[in-house]
């Protein structure tokens, strides 16, 4: 601080004041700095400190910025029940809770309402000192805990939680290994590692082996298998069993291919892949009373003069393979007599 007179060190949290005719002097320590206020004193300050002969600089403590201080040793004097912000202003003493009271009351279940420490009323929440055996509240005027102690949900399902005092929960590792659930059952069967439930790396398997659904996984959910549309192509490689399609979510088969090529003289078989076989007879292969299989063909029997059949060996019909099913009554019917 600068005056007319000199530089000086000032205090921290000083009022201070230039008295060139007269003012604060050794011996005045500890005396009022005043100040007028619409014709009302203050004290603002305690003197503590000049300069010179006492015609310099003479400075005093701030009273307001000690006040609290202040109010807490000299007290208010106020009596059991009234209120209070401190302690010293309670002829007592003791200030609980905004009033004062005979004595510190500070029992967890015991309360100052009157100025007299009484009996906390069941049911209000107080602290036993203890963490782990939950909520305590009063009882007859005593700190009960709540009969609950303090659940440690862990944060994973591969961890055990407990609670330790003067620790609060705690968490440990289940062994790598152990089996778990993250809840997504689309990513198959899970395990613990390091903490942590983590799939082992084998998707859930979602095929019906049905040809008529669409199969999928959703997410928390599992296995989907919708239906596809009707008339939709279920084709299963056999083409013996006919055309399938899709009729609500099934597949069904049409009429299975027929494979009957009225010859007497093919095997007639039926392969998944390529279809219908004909298969040609041996030579000589009988296919009927007085007939054989004659390069694929079911002819009458060979004869060294007119066949029992009515009708010349090699005969005219014999020429027109695709007309034998026309003729065949005819050949058939034997000739009568000479």
């Amino acid at each position: 601080m600068v005056a007319s007179s000199g530089t000086y060190d000032v205090p921290p949290n000083n009022v201070c004041y230039e008295q060139a005719a007269a003012g604060t002097c050794m011996g005045d320590s500890g005396g009022p700095a005043l100040v007028v206020r619409n014709g009302q004193k203050y004290v603002a300050g305690v003197n503590s400190i000049v300069w010179g002969e006492c015609n310099m600089l003479a400075c005093g403590t701030k009273v307001d910025f000690y006040q609290k201080w202040i109010d807490e040793f000299i007290g208010t004097f106020a009596m059991n029940g009234q209120a209070c912000s401190s302690s010293g202003q309670c002829y007592s003493g003791y200030c609980v809770k905004g009033v004062c009271c005979e004595s510190a009351c500070s029992d967890p279940c015991k309360t100052c309402p009157k100025g007299w420490c009484v009996p906390a009323a069941d049911g209000t929440p107080c602290d036993d000192g203890l963490f782990c055996n939950g909520a305590d509240s009063c009882s007859a005027g005593v700190c009960t805990p709540g009969g609950t102690p303090l659940e440690c949900r862990p944060p994973s399902s591969c961890q055990v939680g407990s609670c330790e005092e003067g620790q609060g929960c705690v968490y440990k590792n289940l062994p790598d290994g152990t089996d778990c659930d993250n809840l997504d059952p689309c990513d198959g069967p899970d395990v613990c590692r390091s903490g942590l439930c983590q799939p082992k790396g084998l998707p859930l398997q979602c095929d019906d082996e049905n040809p008529c659904t669409k199969d999928s996984c959703k997410p928390g959910l599992g296995c989907v298998n919708q239906p596809l549309p009707d008339d939709t192509s279920c084709a299963d490689s056999d083409r013996c069993n006919g055309e399938e399609v899709c009729k609500g979510g099934v597949c069904q088969s049409s009429t299975a291919l027929d494979c009957d090529d009225l010859n007497p003289c093919t095997e007639d078989s039926c392969d998944a892949v390529t279809g219908c076989q004909h298969q040609q007879l041996a030579e000589g292969t009988s296919c009927g009373s007085g007939r054989s299989c004659q390069k694929g063909l079911c002819l009458p029997k060979e004869s060294g003069g007119c066949s029992s059949a009515g009708t010349a060996p090699g005969g005219w019909w014999i020429f027109f393979p695709a007309l034998y099913p026309v003729f065949r009554r005819r050949v058939d019917k034997p000739r009568k007599a000479a």
